[in-house]
């Protein structure tokens, strides 16, 4: 892959991940106990629809990146995908982070750094 291929390739795999996550999130709401009747009921929901439609797109962008790097590599890499979620978390679902979620982002964002092939 050209270097242009392989990032539009990643951002589109990190983006499809974290939608699926916000679309399943806005559909499942929130409550004080575990709502089985809401998740058993969700697959009318346009956002539940949307997550799977968003994460089957997440796999076929990964095994598009597996024929390129290996599954230790790949999966190093996708590591982001939970600091990109962080910061859709709080600009789309409107949630606050933790020291301890922003000290993990900064973590796997070194690790990645640290990992990747020169």
């Amino acid at each position: 892959m050209k270097l242009g291929e392989t990032i539009l390739v990643w951002s589109l795999f990190l983006f499809s991940s974290v939608f699926g996550h916000v679309a399943l999130k806005r559909a499942s709401g929130i409550s004080e106990h575990f709502d089985y009747a809401r998740v058993l009921g969700m697959w009318r929901d346009p956002w539940a629809v949307a997550a799977v439609i968003s994460w089957t797109l997440s796999c076929l962008l990964w095994a598009l990146l597996l024929t390129r790097y290996g599954v230790a590599e790949a999966a190093g890499h996708s590591s982001l995908r939970y600091v990109v979620m962080l910061l859709a978390a709080v600009l789309c679902l409107g949630e606050t982070l933790t020291t301890r979620q922003i000290a993990g982002a900064v973590l796997i964002t070194a690790g990645v750094w640290l990992t990747a092939k020169p």
